[in-house]
């Protein structure tokens, strides 16, 4: 789903914008990892696309960001790491 490609974007330093909306606030916090839009406001949604694309809003500490709040919370082999340690203390 759309969920996914944001975790994708946010691997490959893409700036991340979307509408805060169903699981999108637990992969961009806003103004620190990306963008969020409140629901449906297409206007604020373009303005700082348009922005970010004009090079008003620096994002190269954004996409910092994000990589470290994907790799912390949802690569998979990171996981498995967790699971393993959990599995090896009992």
């Amino acid at each position: 789903g759309s969920a996914n490609a944001l975790i994708e974007a946010a691997q490959f330093g893409v700036t991340t914008v979307a509408f805060s909306i169903s699981s999108i606030p637990e992969m961009i916090e806003d103004k620190q990892t990306g963008f969020l839009i409140p629901a449906f406001d297409e206007s604020l949604m373009s303005k700082v696309i348009a922005d970010i694309i004009e090079n008003k809003i620096e994002t190269s500490q954004h996409q910092i960001n994000s990589k470290i709040l994907i790799e912390e919370k949802f690569l998979f082999k990171d996981k498995v790491k967790q699971i393993e340690g959990i599995i090896n203390e009992s």
